[in-house]
């Protein structure tokens, strides 16, 4: 990950502070904070903890929310520790908020995982040990099975501590010893405190579907679509629940129910469910700015793994089609549709990630022209898994890509905005390329994925290229480093559509 750093074999994090938020830092150009680990797996999960709280920091200044609530984020974020063991947790006000709890359910899943798969990896140190003490000799088989065991019990005990977390149990108040010569006063009653009067989940979206419908100006499409999720939301959770109520268990469950989701007895599209989740975060970011929640829920998106990436086939261009996006590149559309149009098909890239794209983030590393993808307060990607440095396609070079970037001083390649192009392309689509609906613009991303795996590029070198996004999550959170330019370069070469 870009945001860590090795010192005195010991990871720090690392970001570099956009303008409007140095002024809440004390005007530092950067927030650095040790990790406390040494193991770069541990310290990517920290620094994902650490970089959700700064973006949600930074979103919160760009919607003017109170100065002294930033501030108090900025304390919570300072303050953030890294617990290693279930020991650590005891005594703690909010253990649902402590780096274990957090990555918690990561921990159990990957036990799961191992014991599925029999890989005895995790576990099969502490099993050495294990018969190192008892100094028993041991077979191949029965060593597998030890490791068998402890990953069983590991799984049993991360669950009890779960439910511990969830119940409530670690943060137990210690009595306070009095000697007895202290006599202690009775406390001075206060003054009763009028509590405000109890939101339901119902009344509290509501408010929610006003302030949006006015400021976005929905249309009935939108609306219906909000009422849609709610109503399914409201399913699982309970329209008349206290809002104040609410708890990450209650989010949990219903994230879990969303995966196994029905209609007509078919589940849900990926897409469908993640446009859930997307409009979940959104009410929740909502209750927690006006104070209906007390503290920021944040739901992550379904996920597929590898072996779903390359079964699942999506809707793509057949070659002739893909010939008619480059012909009309280089004989229809004007100067920057073309190159949006010719980065999309040679490069994978969307068009938010093309239209954003300035002349800094051309460049040359290691001796190979690249395109940068990156994040900055204006460019604020849908996460940051999709920020990457990837080749640029030679095929781009010789049509004259660089000439194109060259034509600029600086700033802004492109001036047309992502639903213009959009739209304007659905009509291209429309009159020169397929009548199918299922084939958008967005499509030749399909397509490019769809080459690559075709000519058995490796899949991790398919999600650097093409930005590792949920909707291709994969389990590559502890790679070592980020995957050479080099290596996929030769990759990218793969792409070769051999038109006329």
């Amino acid at each position: 990950m870009k945001y860590t750093y090795k010192r005195n074999n010991n990871y720090y994090f690392r970001f570099r502070l956009t303008l409007s938020m140095k002024q809440f830092f004390n005007q530092n150009d950067f927030f650095s904070k040790s990790l406390k680990t040494s193991n770069l797996a541990n310290a990517n999960k920290y620094a994902k903890i650490l970089l959700h709280k700064i973006n949600y920091i930074k979103q919160s200044i760009k919607m003017k929310i109170d100065s002294v609530e930033i501030l108090k984020m900025i304390e919570d974020l300072a303050n953030t520790t890294f617990e290693e063991t279930e020991k650590d947790l005891y005594n703690i006000d909010k253990v649902e908020d402590t780096t274990f709890a957090l990555k918690l359910e990561d921990t159990i899943k990957s036990y799961k995982n191992a014991y599925s798969e029999q890989n005895y990896t995790l576990v099969q140190e502490e099993a050495k040990n294990i018969l190192k003490s008892l100094n028993l000799a041991h077979s191949e088989s029965s060593f597998n099975e030890i490791c068998k065991l402890l990953l069983q019990s590991h799984i049993e005990n991360l669950k009890t501590i779960s439910s511990k977390i969830d119940n409530g149990d670690y943060y137990k108040v210690k009595p306070v010893v009095v000697p007895p010569s202290v006599v202690l006063t009775p406390p001075i009653p206060k003054e009763k405190v009028v509590e405000e009067k109890n939101i339901s989940v119902e009344e509290a979206y509501n408010k929610f579907e006003a302030y949006f419908e006015e400021q976005e100006k929905w249309s009935k499409d939108t609306k219906d679509g909000n009422i849609k999720y709610f109503s399914f939301f409201c399913k699982i959770v309970g329209k008349n629940k206290n809002v104040k109520t609410l708890k990450m268990i209650d989010f949990i469950n219903y994230h879990n129910k969303l995966a196994l989701e029905k209609h007509n007895n078919i589940l849900l599209s990926l897409r469908t469910k993640n446009k859930y989740i997307t409009l979940s975060n959104k009410f929740l970011k909502y209750l927690r700015k006006y104070e209906f929640i007390e503290k920021e829920i944040y739901l992550d998106r379904i996920k597929i793994d590898g072996k779903e990436l390359l079964l699942t086939k999506k809707e793509t261009y057949s070659i002739e089609e893909l010939e008619k996006w480059y012909k009309y590149a280089l004989n229809e559309a004007i100067k920057e549709e073309k190159w949006i149009i010719l980065l999309a098909l040679f490069n994978g890239l969307s068009i938010s990630e093309i239209v954003r794209m300035e002349k800094k983030n051309v460049f040359i590393q290691d001796d190979i022209w690249c395109i940068e993808v990156e994040l900055t307060e204006e460019k604020d990607t849908k996460n940051f898994h999709r920020i990457r440095t990837i080749p640029l396609h030679k095929a781009l070079i010789e049509l004259g890509f660089l000439e194109f970037v060259n034509g600029f001083e600086s700033g802004n390649l492109f001036e047309i905005d992502n639903k213009s192009f959009s739209r304007k392309m659905t009509n291209v689509n429309r009159k020169y390329i397929s009548t199918n609906k299922k084939r958008t613009f967005h499509r030749l991303r399909a397509n490019f994925i769809d080459t690559l795996i075709q000519n058995s590029v490796q899949v991790e070198h398919i999600i650097s290229l093409v930005g590792h996004s949920q909707e291709y999550k994969m389990g590559f959170d502890s790679y070592s480093n980020k995957i050479n330019v080099s290596v996929l370069a030769i990759a990218l070469e793969k792409i070769n559509y051999k038109f006329e």
